[in-house]
């Protein structure tokens, strides 16, 4: 069995326990700095490939160590996707493309998917720590950078939704807008349950506050 040495009172914990059985020290960071320190890109890579072949038990493995640079790599997978799609809204409005154009839309995609999801990741750290979650910012934003891969999915059908409703200045269809939303849903209820893991909350309590917080999401980016 591997043991780790409880800052506070100096005794070896086995890892199985969160807190310090002697002084109540929460021993969780420390074990998930450890876990993540052995993760290498290929690690990473199959969190990403096992999220759609075993969504939850993925996402618990990932919430007991969740790492930053694997949520990025799920983020960067997305901003393809979507630098991808812009090029065919593009297309659509303007007609042709400048090389200047690519990368304007290349940055465009990049910080667009980055923003959304930094500014995802505060509502949900917000609303858990209003119903009583344990966990830190950081594990909000790699548990949700993870679980927006699902969000990548929403990039795909709606450039395929494109295809059969093209926006143009003249029809500006938002079907394709639309397909984002299960996705969305799934993204959420997916981050919630890994959430009941980093934050110490109740899975039911955990999912219902992801729903509650994508169904505001939807709504901010409409305002928007």
């Amino acid at each position: 069995m591997e043991y780790i040495r409880c800052p506070r009172c100096k005794n070896d914990i086995p890892t199985t326990y969160i807190f310090c059985p002697f002084c109540g020290f929460d021993l969780r960071f420390i074990i998930r700095e450890k876990l993540v320190t052995r993760l290498s890109l290929k690690d990473r890579i199959y969190r990403i490939y096992y999220l759609f072949r075993m969504p939850l038990k993925s996402m618990k493995h990932i919430a007991s160590a969740p790492d930053f640079l694997g949520a990025v790599l799920a983020s960067i997978i997305g901003a393809a996707l979507l630098f991808i799609k812009s090029i065919a809204v593009y297309l659509g409005f303007i007609g042709s493309l400048s090389r200047e154009s690519l990368i304007y839309l290349f940055l465009n995609a990049l910080l667009l998917q980055f923003i959304m999801w930094f500014v995802f990741a505060m509502f949900f750290h917000i609303a858990l720590s209003i119903v009583g979650g344990k966990g830190t910012f950081g594990d909000v934003v790699n548990v949700l950078g993870y679980s927006m891969i699902f969000v990548n999915i929403g990039h795909v059908f709606s450039l395929i939704l494109m295809s059969v409703a093209p926006l143009t200045p003249d029809s500006p269809s938002l079907l394709p807008v639309y397909a984002y939303v299960p996705f969305i849903f799934i993204s959420a209820i997916l981050a919630g349950y890994g959430f009941s893991y980093t934050h110490l909350l109740k899975k039911s309590t955990a999912i219902s506050t992801a729903i509650v917080v994508s169904i505001f999401f939807i709504v901010f980016l409409c305002v928007l």
